[in-house]
């Protein structure tokens, strides 16, 4: 029974990763943001220290939009 249990466990976890499936990333740090937010607290009156955890993202075209795109804008 308990071997069993063991293998029903093993095999449910195997599953959930494999369900995962294997994505490209489509975010990249917005240093525009990370400066312009950089540039407000150096100007400030009050001593801010800005320690980024998780700096502002944005999204990237992906490489199926730049080959779709006919480079006028007009996208089929």
């Amino acid at each position: 029974m308990f071997k069993l249990f063991m293998l029903s466990a093993v095999a449910l976890t195997l599953m959930g990763c494999a369900s995962t499936g294997s994505r490209t990333a489509t975010t990249e740090i917005d240093w525009e943001q990370v400066e312009a937010i950089e540039r407000a607290s150096r100007k400030s009156q009050m001593a801010t220290r800005v320690i980024w955890i998780n700096p502002p993202r944005k999204q990237t075209t992906s490489v199926a939009e730049l080959l779709e795109d006919d480079g006028v804008g007009n996208n089929p």
